[in-house]
């Protein structure tokens, strides 16, 4: 029971950690700090990618192992005493709620990178010109259509 406990815990912790992580990138993005939002667009993509593997991982290995998480907390709650019951249930729902959670702040982050990366690519052409700043960028395709004037060096 204690290992399960822990395991619980853990992962609680762990998604915490990242949730914690993804809200200060999230912020670095939507400053409107060129400076910032690039680097931080790029490393909050690494990191929702590098999430999403290890939760696809994680949950693939949860229902290997035990099959669904609530059936699997239902039927240890039935068979020890109800205070440690009341734990699990309990973690479990942090967990849940912590879940919920991430999958709303990924949402935002998402359209927060996009907006800076919008903002990079507008700052790019608006101090090279749209050609200019798509070799810069790496050729046309690497950027999306205007969506402001630009005007011309």
């Amino acid at each position: 029971m204690q290992a399960i406990l822990e395991a619980l815990d853990a992962q609680l912790a762990a998604a915490e950690r990242v949730m914690q992580r993804l809200t200060v990138l999230r912020l670095l993005c939507a400053t409107g700090e060129d400076r910032f939002a690039s680097h931080a667009t790029e490393e909050l993509e690494a990191a929702l990618d590098r999430l999403a593997c290890a939760e696809l991982a994680r949950a693939t290995a949860v229902a290997e192992v035990t099959g669904d998480a609530d059936t699997t907390l239902a039927t240890i709650a039935e068979v020890v005493d109800e205070p440690t019951a009341a734990t699990l249930r309990a973690r479990g729902e942090r967990l849940r709620a912590t879940a919920r959670e991430f999958e709303q702040l990924r949402r935002v982050a998402r359209h927060d990178a996009g907006r800076a990366h919008a903002r990079t690519v507008t700052h790019l052409e608006g101090l090279l010109g749209r050609d200019d700043a798509a070799d810069a960028y790496g050729g046309e395709s690497a950027l999306p259509a205007p969506c402001v004037p630009v005007r011309r060096l």
